[in-house]
């Protein structure tokens, strides 16, 4: 399997307006619901499950190294299978601090969430 920062979009160009997310693997930033409410008020649709309109999977950035072996690296897993089919269906992986990056450029500080651990300075 491959580490968790080479499957992730370098750079990634992020939009909320009518896009969809869904999180997977912990996060530093908080807590799931209010990464949703983030999401909601910057109007983008987040979801809890791998769907076909699915834009952004976001993998938290406490993720383990060996995601491969964990229950959200199921998720990892069909985005990435997904994406390899001919099918319509495609979503970037992107890493929880690019996602944050792009609120902070969005939506301004207001819309963070407090953290969770001292990952953030």
């Amino acid at each position: 399997f491959k580490p968790i920062a080479s499957i992730c979009a370098a750079k990634p160009a992020i939009s909320f307006k009518d896009k969809t997310f869904c999180f997977t693997g912990p996060a530093a930033s908080g807590k799931r619901k209010d990464l949703f409410k983030l999401v909601q008020e910057l109007e983008g649709h987040p979801t809890d499950k791998i769907v076909n309109d699915l834009n952004y999977l976001v993998i938290g950035a406490q993720a383990s190294p060996a995601w491969v072996y964990s229950t959200y690296g199921r998720k990892i897993e069909s985005v990435m299978e997904r994406n390899k089919d001919k099918s319509p269906f495609h979503a970037e992986l992107i890493n929880e601090l690019d996602f944050l990056e792009a609120v902070k450029t969005i939506g301004g500080q207001d819309f963070l969430p407090e953290p969770s651990t001292p990952l953030f300075h």
